[in-house]
């Protein structure tokens, strides 16, 4: 009996689930079909309809017939035209197959667009790689040439040094070529090569040196002869100034010993210039010159015309009223201390008063030691 009426009990409960179950469908059912029924209400043709009090279900029928002959005129247009929707339809599966040719054609081309791109990056780095190795050999290519330039000795450079002269230009030129590879042969002397002309450039080097030194040496003998013209063989000994810069660099004991000679030469040639220069002017002085007569410790007259060969012991004065007059030997300080010294060849039919001589002396002087160092400076 329990059993039975469990049974029964759940024999409702799923009854009254299913009844449930049903309304809820039904519910939702009619809630669709009132959308559908709202959405055909807004339809401005039923709209119209409704508002003209037409019959629905006629106005459904009409409408069904038009769709009718509106289909019927649709088939008897397609039937007219099936020969060429059928034409049509194998052009289009002539373009299908067309397009899957081009398919497959695209795919092979971008599988070798693949492999080109591959390619070209396996050459992009291949010309990356020459590049550096170009560059890298340029550089080598540029020092290496650099380096043979300034150590190779070339038989131009040895024929010019060894047979053309010392005074024309090619020889300058050799000399400034082998200066440059004797320094740059000592700066590298670590390296074979450099070892391998050293023998050759020193070799040059004494020639160069010899044939300067002897150059030089003649144009300071020069300066001894009489009735030479300094300033010409200063200029000279300027055009050549290289040559000693050369001697100071690699031979200085040569130049050293140029030095001292052109100084001895030229030392000789200024005191016996001046000497002789100062004892010409000594000769135009006035004779108006005081004696033991006039004031204590004058230098004795026969001494004096020993000394300067001017008077004689039996040569009186002349004019001694004017020993002690001052005369316009002021001028000299005023307006004369700029003129030009005296030239005893040109002034030998004058005289002068020992100021004057002093001044023409000084002058010269300071003239010539200013021409000397600039010479030397340059």
């Amino acid at each position: 009996v329990v059993s039975t009426q469990s049974t029964g009990n759940l024999d409702l409960t799923s009854r009254d689930e299913m009844i449930n179950e049903l309304t809820n469908r039904d519910g939702l059912i009619l809630d669709i079909v009132n959308g559908h029924i709202r959405e055909n209400l807004e339809d401005e043709l039923v709209q119209e309809a409704l508002k003209t009090g037409v019959d629905l279900r006629h106005y459904s029928q009409e409408i069904e017939k038009e769709l009718a002959a509106v289909e019927a005129a649709s088939i008897t247009d397609y039937i007219g035209e099936s020969k060429k929707i059928a034409q049509l339809h194998k052009e289009m599966k002539q373009c299908d197959s067309i397009l899957e040719q081009m398919e497959q054609m695209l795919g092979t081309f971008q599988q070798d667009l693949g492999s080109i791109s591959t390619e070209i990056q396996s050459l992009q780095e291949k010309s990356l790689e020459m590049s550096v190795k170009l560059g890298n050999r340029k550089e080598l290519k540029s020092k290496l040439s650099s380096f043979l330039d300034n150590i190779v000795v070339s038989p131009k450079l040895v024929e010019t040094l060894v047979n053309t002269s010392v005074v024309e230009q090619p020889f300058m030129d050799a000399l400034h070529e082998l200066d440059k590879k004797l320094q740059f042969a000592e700066a590298e002397q670590h390296t074979l090569a450099s070892n391998d002309v050293s023998d050759v450039l020193d070799k040059l080097k004494t020639k160069a040196v010899i044939k300067i030194r002897l150059f030089i040496l003649e144009k300071v003998q020069e300066y001894k002869k009489p009735m030479s013209n300094y300033q010409v063989l200063q200029e000279t000994l300027l055009k050549f100034k290289y040559y000693y810069e050369f001697l100071v660099t690699h031979s200085p004991s040569t130049a050293a010993e140029i030095k001292l000679e052109y100084v001895d030469t030229v030392s000789k040639v200024y005191f016996s210039y001046f000497k002789t220069y100062q004892s010409r002017l000594i000769r135009l002085e006035y004779e108006e010159v005081p004696t033991k007569a006039d004031v204590m410790g004058a230098e004795d007259e026969s001494r004096r015309s020993i000394q300067l060969s001017m008077f004689s012991s039996n040569k009186s004065i002349r004019s001694r009223s004017t020993v002690f007059t001052l005369g316009n030997r002021d001028d000299l300080m005023n307006n004369q201390l700029e003129w030009p010294v005296i030239i005893p060849v040109h002034s030998a039919d004058k005289r002068f008063p020992y100021e004057a001589i002093f001044r023409s002396v000084q002058f010269s002087l300071i003239d010539n030691v200013c021409a000397e160092y600039g010479f030397l400076v340059h």
